[in-house]
């Protein structure tokens, strides 16, 4: 039997070594061309003029340069109307997703960047950073939500004046304070709203001849505040920081 030869243990080297030679010297040849279009200005309309190192200041002190750098996943959407919005591109079970962050310039580069960074962390956590700030936006409207003046309204009517009148009375007041003082004032913050504001609607019930009405109207608005101010949110009631002329229709 012949006997096994053995072979050199750099002879597969060998046999790789002219590919590896010319893939090396195209990776190198590229390089060396990339280096030298990164040091010229280049335009379809003229050859490449050379400008040494101004490609390279420009990029660094630009911020959007480092913030693609710091993050791949972190964009700035621009749509076909000009509105640009940041959004974060991330994974979650296994898909693509997007959070939007804000729009541009309302939240700057430094905060989208803040917000982007919490988003992964949660995702790190275990959490899904889009369905958070759904829930987060939806406490928000609720919050918002509980203290319109409308609600608040509602609130007292049917603690103070629902439970303990007759059903016509009870209807009667409502459609008084509806009329008079939810409309103009319902879809406000009960905390924004300023005794001028309450003193406006009720003149206007008092240029329509009905002064006794605008008395009336005015100790509901006083008891609506008052149950404003004393819920767990802390919103002041105008009557607080009345002006001269609201007295004569808070008074009970």
């Amino acid at each position: 039997m012949t006997p096994l030869r053995r072979h050199h243990p750099l002879t597969p080297y060998l046999f790789l070594a002219p590919a590896m030679g010319v893939l090396g010297v195209f990776f190198l040849i590229a390089t060396l061309q990339v280096v030298y279009f990164s040091l010229t200005r280049y335009t379809a309309f003229q050859g490449p003029v050379f400008i040494g190192l101004e490609n390279y200041r420009r990029a660094l002190a630009s911020e959007r340069f480092w913030l693609c750098l710091a993050n791949s996943g972190l964009y700035l959407l621009v749509t076909p109307t000009g509105r640009r919005s940041w959004a974060l591109a991330y994974r979650w079970e296994g898909k693509q997703r997007t959070l939007p962050l804000g729009k541009f310039p309302a939240i700057s580069a430094a905060e989208a960047r803040h917000l982007a960074e919490k988003a992964r962390i949660a995702v790190d956590r275990g959490e899904d950073p889009g369905i958070r700030t759904k829930r987060a936006a939806r406490e928000k409207a609720a919050v918002e939500r509980s203290r319109r003046f409308d609600t608040v309204a509602q609130e007292w009517f049917k603690c103070r004046v629902e439970t303990r009148r007759e059903p016509r009375s009870a209807a009667r007041v409502w459609s008084q304070v509806r009329a008079n003082l939810v409309q103009p004032l319902g879809d406000r913050d009960v905390g924004a709203i300023t005794p001028s504001d309450l003193l406006d609607a009720l003149r206007k019930i008092e240029a329509r001849g009905a002064v006794y009405s605008a008395k009336r109207i005015g100790q509901y608005a006083h008891q609506i505040f008052r149950r404003a101010s004393s819920r767990s949110d802390g919103v002041m009631a105008p009557t607080s920081r009345s002006p001269s002329g609201w007295t004569r229709f808070a008074r009970t």
